[in-house]
């Protein structure tokens, strides 16, 4: 790692084109093991000392030097953001934003479900319209999210009228369009993740 300021090493990464596609001269397994701890773990502290406490412990167990791993994952986010076209006005790639895209499009590619939790204007809603508006099989308009399933948001307004039964036939619905996608184009069942998304 480069010895200056961390935000000064970001900006330099961002500027170099030739870096972006996989983190500088950082080693694929390195890579890999950084985000995997940042994703299962560090992500889930809802306090930043708890988070910085548990980062700083690793980078010390690994022989990281003190931010590493910040840095691996605010330039892993930043190469997210910055392949996705944004849905409007030009928008602030601020923390919130890069870490709810970053966490929304891992959880939605291997299906796991994710809680995003958070004030009005912390980019919940704007993430998934981003990645929506994004991903959209090979019709899609880059490159990058030409590789990956379509991913079909169904929405679900919650409420405290909302009743099992309405949970349950949301969910019903999804399935219901995933099998009628995969009976109508078998060779290509896998190009299409249906989202439930509770607002």
């Amino acid at each position: 790692m480069p010895e200056k300021p961390i935000e000064q090493g970001l900006a330099h990464i961002r500027e170099d084109k030739s870096l972006v596609n996989f983190n500088y001269t950082l080693d694929r397994v390195t890579r890999a093991i950084v985000l995997s701890l940042s994703f299962c773990y560090s992500l889930r502290f809802a306090s930043n000392i708890e988070r910085n406490r548990y980062i700083e412990t690793i980078e010390e167990m690994m022989g990281f030097e003190k931010d590493f791993m910040k840095v691996v994952t605010k330039n892993e986010q930043i190469d997210y953001v910055n392949r996705l076209k944004s849905p409007g006005a030009k928008i602030a790639l601020n923390f919130a934003l890069r870490e709810n895209v970053f966490t929304t499009l891992v959880c939605l590619m291997n299906k796991i479900p994710v809680l995003i939790i958070g004030n009005p204007g912390s980019s919940k809603s704007l993430s998934t319209k981003m990645i929506a508006s994004n991903f959209r099989g090979v019709n899609s308009t880059s490159e990058f999210c030409k590789k990956f399933p379509e991913i079909n948001m169904i929405f679900f307004q919650g409420s405290e009228s909302c009743t099992s039964k309405g949970v349950e036939a949301v969910f019903e619905k999804a399935i219901k369009s995933k099998e009628e996608f995969a009976s109508k184009k078998k060779e290509n069942a896998d190009r299409l993740e249906n989202c439930v998304l509770f607002d």
